[in-house]
């Protein structure tokens, strides 16, 4: 991680809460404590980290060669231990407080298969776990190299710009084309609906008259043409 590099450190985290509490004293079951899992699934990632950090507090000696994964770049950083487990509060790693100092050597590509073997390689890909190298003495010739080697640099993050979709363009109507289209609706005859009988003087549809009458049916049935 590009934070470890730049504060010269290696860390633990607790992935589901920021753990600050200060690990130098506590065995197993007070670090679990310390976390206040809640539910089997949290119980279990609870003992994993405590075994992890146990590992990364008391197995771990200055000097030994460690190696962490750069997600962004797909890189290897690849340093040595130069002291003993440190709880720090804010560092400039974010969430990760439980620290042992490092001289970092220098980045290696992660696809660069030429210093790793097969089973070597396959450890790169485990998450974020505390493991040891194995073998010893391959990881340390790996070091070495790495340490020997013109530094690699790290690959810039590249934050793609934010996709904008513009809504497609209204078509222009000319002028020409807004007289023809009010032409077209004066031109469109108007068929009627209703007529005023002109003995009530009422405005009643079409069917209240009776073919080649003028009157309406309630006035013909009045005047007794009915």
């Amino acid at each position: 991680m590009r934070s470890f590099e730049s504060t010269g450190t290696v860390a633990l985290a607790w992935v589901a809460a920021p753990g600050l509490q200060d690990a130098g004293g506590l065995d197993r079951a007070a670090i679990i404590a310390s976390l206040r899992p809640v539910g089997a699934a949290a119980v279990a990632a609870a003992e994993a980290f405590a075994d992890d950090l146990i590992g990364f507090r008391d197995e771990m000696r200055t000097g030994d060669i460690v190696v962490t994964v750069d997600a962004e770049s797909h890189q290897l950083l690849v340093g040595e231990t130069t002291g003993g487990y440190e709880h720090r509060v804010d560092d400039g790693t974010g969430r990760h407080h439980h620290i042992r100092p490092v001289e970092w050597y220098g980045r290696y590509q992660r696809d660069d298969r030429t210093n790793l073997t097969v089973e070597m390689e396959a450890l790169t890909h485990v998450g974020a776990r505390f493991m040891a190298l194995v073998p010893v003495e391959a990881w340390t010739s790996f070091a070495a190299g790495v340490r020997e080697r013109p530094p690699v640099p790290a690959v810039p993050r590249v934050v793609a710009p934010p996709k904008i979709v513009k809504p497609a363009p209204k078509p222009k109507i000319t002028a020409a084309e807004k007289r023809a289209a009010a032409a077209a609706l004066a031109a469109k005859p108007v068929v009627p609906t209703h007529r005023r009988c002109p003995l009530c003087q009422m405005q009643l549809a079409l069917s209240q008259f009776r073919a080649g009458s003028d009157y309406c049916v309630d006035c013909r049935e009045r005047r007794g043409e009915d």
